[in-house]
Formats: C-alpha cells, sequence, structure tokens
C-alpha cells in the first residue's frame, strides 16, 4: 500500500541532496610542476598515462611529453610564446588524451594551446585551430565542446596559452581532448577538406596546462542518486 510520509521523506532526501552536493566535494589543480623532467607517456612508452593529485591523462594514437618548452624561435621555431618557464602537457603527433579520475569529476577550466612545433616558423600562420573535447558523462551519453585556439599577437604562426573556462560542467566519468582544424563551421581531424588544405594528422599537436577540476566525494554521489529515486518515486504516484 502507498505509504504518503516514505515519500515525503524521499522527497525531502531529494531536496537535501540537492543543496547538499555542491558543498561535499574537493578541488584539485593539475600544474604539473612537480612532474619528472622529461616524462613522456603513451602507448609507445613503458608508462601509459600520466597521474598527478589524483587526475590520470592517458594518450592516445601517439606519446605525450610532460615537460618545459622546448622551443627555439632563434632557431626559426614555431612556439607557445607565453609559457616559457611552467611545465606543461604536450599531446604530440595527432594523440588524443583522455582525462579520468577514481570518481565522477568536472572540468571547471584548463590553459590549452595548439603546438606547432616542430615546424618552420609561420607554417601555421592564420590557420584556425581548434581542441575538441567530448565527454562521458557520469549517468551515460556524450557532451562535446571545441575551443578555438589562438595566435600569438604579432607572431603569426606562434601560438599561446589562453584560459577556458568551462562553466556548469557536468559530472563526467571522462573527457578526451584532441586538436582539430576549423574548415567552416566543423573542427575537423581528417577528411577531404582536411586533406585538400594541406594538413596532415600529425600536425594535430596541442598543450593543456592548469586543469581545475571539481571532485565531488563519494557521499555527495549518494545524495544524488537518492535525490532521483526520490524524483522517480513522485513521479510515478502522481502519475497513479
Amino acid at each position: 500500500m502507498f505509504n504518503p510520509s516514505w515519500a515525503r521523506c524521499l522527497t525531502s532526501a531529494a531536496l537535501l541532496a540537492a543543496t547538499a552536493v555542491p558543498t561535499i566535494a574537493s578541488a584539485a589543480l593539475v600544474d604539473f610542476e612537480s612532474a619528472p623532467p622529461l616524462t613522456v607517456v603513451g602507448p609507445g612508452q613503458p608508462d601509459a598515462s600520466y597521474t598527478e593529485s589524483g587526475v590520470t591523462f592517458t594518450p592516445t594514437g601517439s606519446d605525450a611529453i610532460v615537460d618545459l618548452s622546448s622551443c627555439a624561435p632563434a632557431l626559426g621555431e614555431s612556439c607557445i610564446r607565453n609559457n616559457f618557464l611552467s611545465v606543461y602537457l604536450t599531446a604530440l603527433n595527432g594523440a588524443e588524451v583522455t582525462i579520468t579520475t577514481q570518481r565522477a569529476f568536472s572540468i571547471d577550466a584548463l590553459d590549452a594551446s595548439f603546438f606547432p612545433l616542430p615546424t618552420p616558423a609561420g607554417i601555421f600562420a592564420n590557420s584556425p585551430m581548434g581542441l575538441k573535447l567530448v565527454g562521458t558523462l557520469w549517468d551515460g551519453g556524450l557532451i562535446e565542446t571545441t575551443l578555438s585556439l589562438l595566435e600569438a599577437p604579432g607572431v603569426p604562426g606562434d601560438f599561446v596559452f589562453s584560459s577556458y573556462g568551462l562553466p556548469g560542467s557536468p559530472l563526467l566519468r571522462s573527457m578526451t581532448l584532441g586538436a582539430c582544424v576549423f574548415i567552416g563551421a566543423d573542427c575537423v581531424r581528417s577528411g577531404v577538406d582536411f586533406d585538400a588544405a594541406g594538413y596532415l594528422f600529425n600536425d594535430l599537436q596541442f598543450a593543456i596546462d592548469n586543469l581545475s577540476l571539481t571532485i565531488p566525494e563519494p557521499s555527495a554521489l549518494w545524495l544524488v542518486a537518492l535525490s532521483l529515486g526520490g524524483l522517480a518515486f513522485t513521479r510515478r504516484r502522481s502519475a497513479r
């Protein structure tokens, strides 16, 4: 028999969960400064991934390097111009990088840049480079967004780290990042138009730094599940 007092308890729990979830969480900042010098990970390396502050970065398709900039503008190389003294992660030769933690997480912000090395200076001048982010949601499904990666002002073909906020980011199981090229409205990694524009898959290199993540505590995730269950129960009651 339907028990209205139990339904009220579930509804109250749902309201409690909705207000409690944002506060029961921990923040993680990954700036890569603690990485050992010349850390190389990926499918061609003994270590498949790099982990810092409980956040794991796994390259696929090619390797990634975590180190200081190796840019040499004096030798005529294209560069990332505004992060010479900082350690960051660079995805090489078309690699994608998947971000995971041991629990659900959301990405609040990150710094990102196109990485034009090793190329002659200026070869990517006025190239509309992007970074595609494809997330697997905690409760199933996918979410996708694309960031526009900026050239260095006054230095065509060189790029700069820019900060990108991702407010309201949903809870994720994983997030995969890959460089792309804007051709029309689409940011692509392959295809006829990609080839016709003269790009190569190995050109798709990018760098990331200063990732800010929110990782809910297990109790918060339990409250989310309870709230969803309570809402489902009350909807069934309304249907009856």
